[in-house]
């Protein structure tokens, strides 16, 4: 599921390395407002699960309908990990904006490359983060979360000197896309499982909720 990501900025990198030099920007944006119609169909036709739609009818009969605060996630129980969890998203998102989200700039002002060239490597990283997300998720299962996140982080280190430091169009192309097998395959496909694991299931939605976009807010 977390690698799907990686197949949607693809798609967007194609469009943009296509499309970009006849419609510009705005006209992008409109083409990425379309698949926000899809709420339509899923909110007509895709149902709940019916595990979960069971597991809420019992609830509901035996007045056991759990509900939970922000603030549970700060008692002294759960403090250590709330704030861990903040602070490794935190640094996760750090590394994401200045050197993933904010490449193209890069490639665009510094480098003055055209579309179709600042579009090539970031399709190249995607399609490398969709197919190592399925490797480091099979790795996840069977050595842990967190060495399935630590060792691809650590591989991204080395490897971001290859496109962030170069000039030469073909090492840029292979670095980052490199980068998109280790640091964002591998770093952010054992996110989801990870963060849900650290909390119990009373406070699971609302814990990850916040730590996540917290990491998010705090690096941007």
């Amino acid at each position: 599921m977390q690698g799907s990501w990686g197949i949607g900025f693809l798609l967007s990198s194609a469009l943009y390395g296509l499309f970009y030099s006849y419609l510009g920007w705005r006209g992008l944006l409109m083409i990425g407002i379309l698949p926000a119609l899809l709420i339509i169909y899923i909110r007509i036709f895709v149902k709940e699960p019916e595990v979960w739609v069971e597991n809420r009818r019992q609830q509901t009969l035996q007045h056991r309908e759990m509900r939970t605060t922000l603030f549970s996630i700060f008692k002294l129980d759960l403090l250590g990990n709330t704030l861990t969890t903040c602070m490794m998203m935190a640094s996760a998102f750090v590394i994401y904006y200045a050197n993933y989200a904010l490449f193209a700039t890069h490639l665009q002002l510094d480098l003055r490359l055209s579309p179709a060239l600042v579009a090539l490597p970031i399709a190249l990283a995607n399609a490398g983060l969709f197919i190592s997300a399925i490797l480091w998720g099979w790795v996840a299962d069977r050595i842990g979360r967190r060495w399935a996140i630590a060792t691809p982080a650590a591989l991204g280190l080395p490897v971001a000197f290859l496109y962030l430091l170069a000039q030469d169009y073909t090492w840029i192309v292979v670095g980052f896309a490199l980068q998109g097998m280790f640091a964002w395959g591998g770093l952010w496909s054992g996110m989801p499982a990870y963060l849900s694991e650290r909390f119990p299931t009373e406070v699971r939605a609302t814990a990850v909720a916040f730590c996540f976009h917290q990491g998010r807010s705090g690096a941007a």
